[in-house]
């Protein structure tokens, strides 16, 4: 969707919003999931998606809490992006 230009990526809502990144959390049906059986995606242990809520949660605290490889690097975390909304 970033490619055909159908959504922003993270770079230009960064820009826009002229906002420091203190996370991405991916958009994933396990979250549909678990919003339906009334259990917190955060407790999940076992969830990317549960973890990256939880780092951001503690970036907000003040927490010095490094990015994945994948996230410090722009170029590579739009690739990242690209392919989970290209891919499905």
């Amino acid at each position: 969707m970033i490619k055909n230009n159908d959504m922003l990526s993270v770079e230009d809502i960064i820009d826009i919003l002229n906002v420091k990144l203190i996370g991405v959390v991916t958009n994933d049906r396990i979250i549909t999931i678990a919003a339906n059986k009334g259990e917190p995606i955060v407790l999940n242990e076992n969830s990317k998606i549960g973890k990256s809520f939880k780092e951001i949660a503690m970036r907000i605290m003040g927490d010095e809490i490094p990015f994945e490889n994948n996230m410090v690097n722009n170029d590579t975390l739009v690739g990242t992006l690209k392919k989970l909304f290209i891919s499905k």
